[in-house]
């Protein structure tokens, strides 16, 4: 919650100096015989207000990228997750786009970094938990499900078993419920980073998210 507030906070001064910037940019100097307009201070800081509490309300709380080479099988071109932040418990909707420049097939390992900023600077490396956290998985495609595939993805045309055909995929959104757990999950942000390897240990990939979690 301090780190929202602190959040909350610095976006409030970064807009309002970003006004003023933009206003100072236009100021220009009036010789004295004319008449300089009033300036209404009160419909201008309402204005600023609401402008303000706009773009705090629906700023995005959580950034991502590509954090692999450019020439990586895989790219991810769009990634969206709502609500932002993530609260647990409580419903998170996901849609994502992306590119695969080569088929890819088993073994497909996965090195994944998790780490909570749960202290301001001081960062902790979440442990690898029943299969949740800093884990690397030798194979992710024997985690995959064996059956039918999830709706979405049967509706969207999705694969959910390996291979994965080269070409371009997409999942419109899809939403999933994230259970209550016996000890409250503390207010944080997330930093995931996860590296892709084929076969041959050679790197296809890499999304790097970070979000907060409420």
């Amino acid at each position: 919650m301090v780190i929202n507030c602190i959040v909350t906070v610095l976006a409030l001064v970064t807009l309002v100096s970003s006004s003023v910037l933009k206003w100072s940019n236009q100021i220009e100097l009036v010789p004295a015989d004319e008449v300089v307009p009033e300036i209404n201070l009160k419909e201008g800081l309402e204005k600023i207000a609401k402008e303000m509490v706009y773009h705090v309300k629906n700023k995005e709380t959580y950034t991502w990228s590509n954090c692999g080479s450019s020439s990586d099988v895989l790219q991810v071109t769009q990634l969206t997750l709502f609500p932002s932040p993530i609260r647990i418990p409580g419903n998170l909707t996901i849609s994502f786009a992306g590119n695969l420049k080569a088929s890819l097939g088993a073994p497909i390992k996965a090195k994944v970094s998790m780490v909570a900023d749960v202290f301001g600077p001081i960062k902790y490396t979440i442990p690898c938990k029943n299969n949740i956290g800093s884990c690397t998985y030798s194979d992710v495609c024997k985690m995959l499900p064996s059956g039918d595939c999830p709706p979405a993805f049967k509706k969207a045309g999705l694969p959910c078993q390996c291979p994965f055909k080269e070409g371009s995929y997409s999942l419109p959104p899809m939403t999933v419920a994230l259970p209550r757990t016996s000890t409250k999950v503390p207010s944080c942000t997330l930093e995931v980073t996860t590296h892709l390897y084929d076969g041959g240990n050679k790197e296809i990939g890499c999304i790097y998210l970070k979000q907060k979690v409420n």
